[in-house]
C-alpha cells in the first residue's frame, strides 16, 4: 500500500497567488494499492531451486564423509600391514647377524673364503635396511591414520 501527499501553490505572478486559470494553492493526496494476482509459479520454482541446492549440499556432505571413512580404513589397513612387517624384518636382522657371526668363525677357522663373509655382511645390511624401511612405513601409516581422523 502506498500513500503520498503534496501541497501545490500555483500562479501567474512571482508571488504565486493564483491567476485566471489557476487556484492559489491546492492539496493532493494519493493512495495506491498494489496486488499481484498471479506470479506464474515464481514462488514454486524458487522453492524448488532452494530444495535442489539443499540436495546438492547434502550429497556433497555424504561424499565427503565416505571419502573420510575410506581414508581411515586404508590407513588402518596400512598400519596393520606395517606393524606385521616389523617383527619379520627384526627376525631377518637377527638371522643376518647370526649368519655373519658364523661366516666370520668359519673364516677364522679357514674353512670359508672372505667372499662368504662379505656376502653375509651384505645380507645383514640388506636386512637392516628392510627393517628400517618397515619402521618408517609403520610411522608413516600411523601419521596418515592420525591425519585421516583429523587429529594431526
Amino acid at each position: 500500500m502506498v500513500f503520498t501527499w503534496d501541497y501545490i501553490k500555483q500562479g501567474d505572478t512571482p508571488s504565486v497567488n493564483g491567476g485566471e486559470f489557476h487556484q492559489a494553492s491546492n492539496w493532493e493526496a494519493t493512495v495506491g494499492l498494489e496486488w499481484t494476482l498471479w506470479e506464474w509459479g515464481k514462488t514454486y520454482y524458487d522453492v524448488r531451486q532452494q530444495q535442489s541446492v539443499k540436495n546438492e549440499v547434502l550429497k556433497s556432505k555424504m561424499e565427503l564423509e565416505e571419502q573420510i571413512q575410506l581414508q581411515i580404513k586404508d590407513a588402518v589397513l596400512d598400519l596393520k600391514t606395517a606393524e606385521e612387517n616389523i617383527p619379520i624384518t627384526q627376525k631377518a636382522v637377527e638371522q643376518g647377524e647370526e649368519n655373519l657371526r658364523v661366516s666370520r668363525e668359519r673364516f677364522k677357522a679357514q674353512v670359508s673364503t672372505s667372499t662368504e663373509v662379505l656376502d653375509a655382511q651384505r645380507y645383514l645390511t640388506r636386512a637392516r635396511v628392510n627393517h628400517f624401511n618397515a619402521l618408517f612405513s609403520y610411522h608413516l601409516a600411523h601419521a596418515r591414520l592420525l591425519r585421516a581422523m583429523g587429529t594431526y
